[in-house]
């Protein structure tokens, strides 16, 4: 039985066994989470992103017509979208750098503009490798393929989490949550 940490299920053993390192230098288009995936996100969301689609243009083609946001998302139901494929194979946001890996329009308007990569980014992006699943009630694990991809690694034994995930949850989920999930990986670990 997994712990439910402010109504979330959480898969402490899962979260345990990955080490994340956001690292560019190694995506590829066939080897980046940005051109592996359809990446949803809410209407809040979507709007949030269009704002800073201008910005974003300043790296991504396609996302701008003579001065107006060209529409990158999908429609999946109600108040859900999915964000368009660029011609490069991946999200539409993502562009390659100077040494041909895949960088994130999105993330780069972020270091450009001392904002923080959460308040640019899709939830779903961020949450990378993480996984949220859509039952009731939520769950927070690991995503099933996230050790096909270079960033992750597989840990054993651990009884903390891996900086990067820890990160990543407490931008996602905040400090009280991340120490909640602390202290039920050191009580596992016990």
């Amino acid at each position: 039985m997994y712990p439910v940490i402010e109504d979330i299920v959480v898969d402490i053993p899962a979260l345990l066994s990955i080490a994340h390192t956001c690292d560019p230098s190694i995506c590829t288009s066939s080897g980046s989470c940005c051109g592996s995936f359809e990446i949803c996100l809410e209407a809040d969301e979507m709007d949030r992103v269009v704002g800073f689609m201008p910005m974003a243009s300043e790296y991504s083609d396609g996302l701008m017509s003579g001065g107006s946001c060209m529409n990158v998302f999908e429609e999946l139901e109600p108040g859900l979208y999915a964000i368009d494929e660029g011609d490069l194979g991946v999200c539409v946001f993502g562009y390659h750098g100077p040494k041909d890996e895949v960088l994130c329009s999105l993330h780069s308007v972020a270091m450009q503009k001392n904002y923080k990569p959460e308040e640019t980014k899709p939830r779903g992006c961020v949450l990378w490798p993480l996984a949220v699943s859509e039952d009731k009630p939520l769950s927070l694990s690991v995503d099933s393929e996230a050790f096909l991809f270079p960033c992750n690694k597989q840990r054993e034994g651990a009884s903390t989490l891996d900086p990067g995930i820890a990160d990543i949850i407490k931008k996602l989920f905040g400090k009280t949550f991340l120490d909640k999930v602390n202290e039920y990986a050191a009580g596992q670990a016990a």
